[in-house]
Formats: C-alpha cells, sequence, structure tokens
C-alpha cells in the first residue's frame, strides 16, 4: 500500500446534544430544551434549519380546552411586543400588542402569518399549543434578540393576573435569566384607562377598580361610605409599586 502524503484525520463523531443545566431537560420528544415558567407552564423548544428558525410548544398543566396563552418578544413591556397566541385550542398565530387595551391585540396580517408546524391540543388534562418560527423575518423582531415574554390564562385573551413572566433565554445554550417586570406609574396606568391596562397588567385588583369606575360614574347613586372605600382602594392599587406585566 502507499501511505498518503499527509496524516489521514479519523471522522468525528456527532457529539450527543447535552445541557450543565439539569432544569434544561426535557422529556418531550423532539425537543431538545425546556424551561418551567411557572408552576404550570413549561416551554420547550429546539433550533432547527441549521439553527434559523424556533420550534416551541408551551404546555399549561391543568389548561384543558380553555386556557389561552403567549409567547413573544420585545423590550419587557406589553406594547411593542411581538407574539404567538392560542386561545382555546385555536391554532397558534403571530399579533402585534400596540395598546394596552384588549382591542390593541392585532392579529398580523395573513401575509405576514408565517408560523408552520402548528398545532394546538389538549394532553392529559394539559393545553399545548406547537409552532416554528423563523428567528428573523423582514419587519420584525428578531426571536430571542432581547427578552422573552410570556403570559397565560383562561379562556379568551384578558386579564392574566400573576401568571406573567419576562425571560432572556439563549435558545443555542438554554442560558437563561429570570427578569423583574417592569413598573409603571399610577399617572400612566390612569392615562390609559386605569381598569382595562391594570387588569391586562394584573397589577390592580378587578373588583376595586370596578367599584371605583362605579363610583366615579354614578356619583349620585353611591354611598358616600361606598364611594370612599372604592376610592381608597384605587389608591391603594394603584401606587407607585403598581407593575406592569407583558402579556
Amino acid at each position: 500500500t502507499i501511505n498518503p502524503p499527509f496524516p489521514v484525520e479519523p471522522t468525528p463523531r456527532p457529539t450527543p446534544k447535552t445541557t450543565e443545566n439539569e432544569d434544561c431537560a426535557t422529556d418531550r420528544l423532539g425537543y431538545d430544551f425546556a424551561v418551567a415558567l411557572d408552576g404550570a407552564t413549561t416551554l420547550h423548544w429546539s433550533l432547527v434549519e441549521n439553527g434559523a428558525a424556533l420550534k416551541a410548544a408551551l404546555v399549561v398543566a391543568g389548561g384543558g380546552d380553555d386556557a389561552w396563552m403567549s409567547l413573544g418578544w420585545g423590550d419587557g413591556l406589553m406594547v411593542g411586543t411581538e407574539c404567538v397566541i392560542s386561545e382555546r385550542l385555536d391554532l397558534p398565530r403571530k399579533y402585534e400588542l400596540t395598546s394596552y387595551e384588549r382591542s390593541g391585540v392585532d392579529a398580523m396580517p395573513e401575509r405576514r402569518q408565517t408560523l408552520t408546524g402548528t398545532a394546538a391540543y389538549e394532553e392529559d388534562g394539559a393545553a399545548v399549543a406547537e409552532f416554528t418560527k423563523l428567528i428573523s423575518e423582514p419587519g420584525e423582531k428578531v426571536v430571542g434578540a432581547n427578552k422573552i415574554v410570556w403570559a397565560r390564562g383562561r379562556g379568551r385573551i384578558a386579564n392574566h393576573g400573576p401568571r406573567v413572566g419576562v425571560l432572556s433565554v439563549d435558545f443555542a445554550t438554554c442560558d437563561t435569566k429570570r427578569l423583574r417586570v417592569k413598573t409603571v406609574s399610577s399617572k400612566k396606568i390612569r392615562a390609559h384607562g386605569g381598569l382595562m391596562l391594570a387588569a391586562f397588567a394584573g397589577c390592580l385588583p378587578f373588583a376595586a377598580a370596578a367599584a371605583a369606575a362605579a363610583a366615579s360614574r354614578s356619583p349620585a347613586t353611591a354611598t358616600p361610605r361606598a364611594a370612599s372605600a372604592a376610592a381608597a382602594a384605587a389608591r391603594k392599587s394603584t401606587g407607585p409599586g403598581a407593575r406592569l406585566a407583558p402579556p
């Protein structure tokens, strides 16, 4: 035999995908990583198409067929976030959040509904929404370039209460950092129509807001005691510590 003029390197074997963070392990077939968002919600994902797309599954334990769930990307505030939402096992679709009201949850036009592999179903009592989204698309935010925001609730999308969070995630390594939800002043809450903003942001108890709104609309029919209690509840709930949570 004739020896080659240079040493032949052995063909490297593929390295199995592993993570040093045990919290990132997933038992869901077809996915590489998972992060528990809260006690009931888990995000599973893989990078596919040579890292050009995110394949994701949101799973809400106990959600059944009456849950809504959202996964988005933005600066950590609600307005300006682009997200994927599934309501009551409807197929996931892309949305833009343009205001603090329910009417500001705007579905993107059909030409921008580019998700693939969409599915929504109930699995052992859990609500599951699956989709694949390109990391970068013309005119849209880059997925994972800034912050990841998530939220969930019951029925049609509305008040998520405390079921909301903000993450910084490296989808390639599962390096995850949980971030604090940003705050807004009570003046801004009032300027955007207190009750709807605060309910959507999870920072104002619904009963107190409704009582305050009713008292302000009908002062002639509200008793002095009820009006005073409603006003005190509203002041307490919209103080400096009120927090704006992204969807």
